[in-house]
């Protein structure tokens, strides 16, 4: 377990652009890290000029699985009349493929009649069972950022870090999984959804599927008509999210890395 740092933003005026400011930046930036004992950075990079930036770093630069972002229109004509008007004639001919893809989803869907003995809640704390769930987690992968309670806690729950709501997928008592939204309503009159973070036992898929029905569900009830989620592109959670209507946005990222030279091996 490394002490980890998440790259979150990074901006230079226009005017002040090709003057080496990013550039020392990132030099203080590498300062500042190794005082606060920070052994590994990583980030999510949108911006073209940077993300050709870290392609040229080198491929220990860039995570050996890429990112892509999902997301879920329910009604297309409204999220065109809601986007710049000098949107690409390629975007809008992709939205209007995610149309005909809604229209053939919503004849095919088919409701599950089966008892189902899932149980999902709201949290307001995560107590001493995400620990087990953690625990038991942990061993299914090679990396991950590390899921405690305190962790958790301090990610979701304190009102300083944002507004979140958190559900947990429980069967007898047992989590299964759990998974955090949040509605970004800085455009006035059209929310965007988020699904921020999502965990379930890799044998509980049906646990993963409760949790997206639910999310999407609490996004209806809210008049979110777009919900985004991040995820590595050959991850299990890719072909549930794609059943309830997800598809690849085509928007391209970049997951970048950086780590201090004593753990250069271990990351290798």
């Amino acid at each position: 377990v490394f002490l980890s740092g998440n790259e979150a933003d990074v901006a230079v005026h226009p005017d002040y652009r090709r003057m080496g400011i990013y550039n020392r930046m990132k030099t203080l930036q590498g300062e500042l890290l190794q005082n606060a004992g920070i052994k590994f950075l990583f980030g999510i990079e949108s911006n073209p000029i940077l993300i050709k930036k870290n392609l040229e770093g080198g491929p220990d630069m860039v995570f050996p699985q890429a990112p892509i972002i999902l997301i879920k229109v329910q009604d297309i004509d409204l999220h065109l009349r809601m986007m710049d008007i000098n949107i690409a004639r390629n975007k809008i001919y992709g939205l209007k493929i995610i149309k005909f893809y809604n229209k053939i989803m919503n004849k095919l869907k088919v409701k599950n009649k089966l008892e189902n003995k899932i149980r999902i809640l709201d949290v307001s704390q995560f107590d001493d069972s995400i620990d087990d769930f953690w625990n038991e987690i942990k061993r299914q992968y090679n990396f991950i950022v590390e899921r405690t309670r305190a962790y958790l806690n301090w990610r979701y729950r304190d009102p300083s870090g944002g507004n979140y709501l958190v559900k947990q997928a429980l069967e007898n008592g047992k989590i299964l999984g759990y998974i955090v939204l949040r509605i970004n309503r800085y455009l006035k009159g059209y929310p965007r959804g988020y699904i921020v973070d999502m965990l379930t036992l890799p044998d509980r898929l049906d646990a993963t599927d409760a949790l997206v029905g639910e999310a999407l569900s609490y996004f209806d009830t809210s008049d979110v008509n777009i919900v985004q989620c991040q995820i590595i592109r050959n991850h299990y959670f890719n072909d549930i999210l794609k059943r309830h209507g997800f598809i690849d946005s085509r928007l391209r990222i970049l997951a970048n890395h950086r780590h201090s030279p004593e753990i250069d091996e271990e990351i290798k």
